[in-house]
């Protein structure tokens, strides 16, 4: 093909491991993806390359194999590759404050400075998730230009034909370049051979015209490229990236840049307006932007409310923290940001639930830090707060001390939505995902009788159900699963009945009137629900030196004799319910089974404790009254990049009693709540 009607070709990966994440797996995607990547793509020295890690990958390279850091400086040295910024704990910018938008940037762009000696010119963005307001920080930081997929600019109004090269938008008149990724080429690297690949190149060439060449830009996920299932066997050990590397160079007429490099060669095709968007999937799981899986899911926006509103704790110690211990505090909050656990789709992390806890714990530290300076370093102080926490129109109310936050909604039931420890472990101890439908749980049964093909497929083409019976596990919860949750049983309900139908009382998730106590040493939140034949009084108490939560019930019968059981529904998350290390004790018994992943009732106890010896920490409930208590694990059923699979969320502990009440009378109970570390 004549050099005249040429492709410039910008190829380029992103990298990530998510805050969190399992070391082994660090290990085994360096190994079967992130190393013999480079060091094929390094036997090709005229292939131009374009690269981003996360920064959580970034500092991993640089604690475990600071080599492969070298490896990069060379390509970059070289004029082989470019590298890219971005936020430097993948967080997506839009969803967090501006100033932590400017410091994650900031951070990375130091770091590819220390590293490497390189100014990095355009940015990554988390998820490809872009919001008008973008442009101005971008701007604002530097930033030449940043990417998204060809799907933001269809919705836009661009046809098909018009979507290539690079395009420019503005923001109160700062602008920042933008290159549209073709969707094409996502779905054809690497899983389609060498010559569709260059078919797909040959046919776009026949859209030149008044250019001498096209533009067109791949950079997507660098695990596609060994880590994603299938993939190592294709990509290396059967050579498809060999083979693709080896076309390049011998099609004169495909030349390969850096995205730098394309900004000197073509000019904008002019100005555009994106509106909010990301990838295609992404659009399709979320329900069309992004911000919508912090309504589908109100633990990812438990999640992200705490994110804001430690960042305004950190902002506050702005004026008067030393500069260490606000570096310290911005880097919790940094890395309580990264994106995986605030969203679901085939990547996102928000169903594991040792991702959403890694982002609490690291919340949970900064808020440590920040509280320290703000109490002038006083070992005791105890504080109370009435809030729209999780910005839904209705006050949360939020008692705090240095060993615990308890975080209470009266309008939802008078439910405890949150308890963190702050003893050490940093940890939130109530963060149990409830169980709800997904589009993709209809084609569970399905897939059971799918024994097509096993070619190499786009991790998005795939569906693989990892265990038998997970269709057993597909019911649905209709109403969070947090703590203090109220419950008037029927006599004959048994415990998987509760679990997957429990009755819905007004006292279950109706609001109730609420008044709160302080003094020096305790605060006290009063609540009482008052419904037709009978009133619901609750208190919670938190003092200020003790990691333990008093609870009392008082229930008032307006009719003539009531005669109930009465329930009380926590849960708990301790990441783990079949580990050994992770179990139930009681006092003079032993359970048959005693792991948090085990089910039964237990009659006639007043104590009982949830062992955590992986962190370290115990949960202590004690009953005034002695009560019957069921148990049960909760499992959700969701799809990840592996397949659909089974996963612990957490361990539901109901303590319940028969309530015999006469007419005009009253009954009492109370619970203490403790959480602390094992001697």
């Amino acid at each position: 093909m004549s050099e005249e009607r040429c492709i410039d070709f910008v190829f380029g990966i992103h990298c990530h491991q998510p805050v969190g994440n399992f070391e082994h797996v660090f290990e085994e995607a360096y190994q079967s993806s992130y190393l013999p990547f480079i060091n094929i793509f390094k036997k090709h020295p005229t292939i131009k390359l374009t690269f981003h890690y996360s920064g959580i990958l970034l500092k991993w390279f640089e604690k475990k194999h600071p080599e492969f850091l070298v490896l990069l400086k060379e390509m970059l040295d070289s004029g082989q590759a470019e590298v890219i910024g971005g936020g430097f704990y993948e967080p997506i910018l839009p969803s967090i404050p501006e100033q932590d938008q400017i410091n994650q940037l900031r951070f990375m762009s130091a770091f590819l400075k220390e590293k490497f000696g390189y100014r990095a010119k355009g940015t990554w963005l988390a998820e490809r998730v872009w919001e008008p307001h973008l442009a101005r920080i971008l701007n604002y930081m530097g930033v030449e230009y940043t990417l998204v997929d060809d799907h933001h600019f269809r919705i836009a109004g661009l046809k098909e034909e018009e979507i290539y090269g690079y395009f420019t938008t503005e923001e109160e008149g700062l602008s920042v370049n933008i290159f549209p990724i073709n969707e094409r080429l996502r779905y054809l690297i690497p899983f389609k051979n060498v010559e569709q690949i260059l078919e797909f190149f040959r046919a776009n060439s026949e859209r030149i015209k008044d250019e001498k060449s096209i533009l067109l830009t791949l950079v997507d996920d660098g695990e596609k490229f060994g880590v994603w299932p299938g993939t190592h066997k294709w990509v290396y050990e059967e050579g498809w990236l060999e083979k693709f590397l080896f076309s390049l160079e011998q099609n004169s007429w495909i030349r390969t840049l850096t995205l730098s490099e394309a900004v000197q060669r073509h000019i904008s095709r002019g100005i555009i307006y994106l509106p909010p968007a990301s990838y295609k999937e992404m659009l399709e799981w979320s329900g069309g932007f992004w911000r919508n899986f912090l309504v589908k899911y109100p633990e990812a926006n438990n999640l992200h409310k705490k994110m804001l509103f430690v960042s305004s704790k950190v902002k506050k110690i702005e004026e008067f923290a030393s500069d260490r211990v606000l570096r310290e505090a911005r880097d919790e909050l940094m890395q309580g940001q990264c994106n995986d656990a605030y969203w679901h789709g085939i990547f996102g992390g928000l169903y594991l639930n040792y991702l959403r806890s890694a982002c609490y714990t690291h919340l949970i530290r900064a808020e440590s830090i920040a509280e320290k300076e703000m109490n002038q370093g006083r070992e005791n102080w105890l504080s109370v707060e009435e809030t729209d926490f999780n910005k839904d129109g209705k006050p949360e109310v939020l008692i705090s001390s240095r060993l615990l936050n308890v975080y209470v909604s009266p309008f939802s039931g008078g439910q405890i939505f949150e308890i963190d420890y702050k003893g050490e472990p940093y940890f939130n101890i109530t963060d149990t995902l409830s169980r709800r439908p997904e589009p993709y749980h209809e084609k569970i049964k399905e897939s059971m009788r799918d024994t097509s093909e096993k070619k190499v497929k786009s991790i998005h083409e795939m569906f693989k159900v990892k265990k038998e019976g997970l269709e057993e596990l597909l019911k649905y919860d209709s109403y969070r699963r947090v703590s203090l949750i109220d419950h008037l049983l029927k006599e004959e309900i048994d415990i998987l009945s509760f679990r997957d139908s429990p009755r819905i009382t007004g006292f279950t998730l109706s609001p109730y009137r609420f008044k709160i106590k302080k003094d020096s040493r305790q605060a006290t939140l009063q609540m009482i629900r008052e419904e037709r034949e009978m009133n619901l009084e609750k208190n919670i108490s938190l003092e200020m030196d003790k990691s333990c939560i008093k609870i009392h019930y008082a229930l008032t019968n307006k009719k003539e004799e009531a005669n109930f059981w009465f329930g009380v529904e926590f849960n708990f998350s301790l990441l783990a319910g079949e580990a050994p290390d992770r179990y139930y004790e009681i006092p003079g018994m032993e359970p048959e089974d005693s792991r948090l992943s085990s089910s039964g009732r237990i009659e006639n106890i007043k104590q009982l404790r949830l062992v955590d010896k992986w962190q370290g920490i115990y949960i202590l409930l004690e009953f005034s009254n002695t009560c019957n208590l069921w148990r049960f694990p909760i499992y959700t059923v969701s799809q990840s990049e592996s397949g659909i699979e089974q996963t612990y969320q957490g361990s539901t502990i109901v303590p319940n009693w028969k309530v015999i009440i006469p007419g005009n009378g009253r009954w009492e109970t109370s619970i203490n709540l403790e959480i602390n570390r094992i001697v």
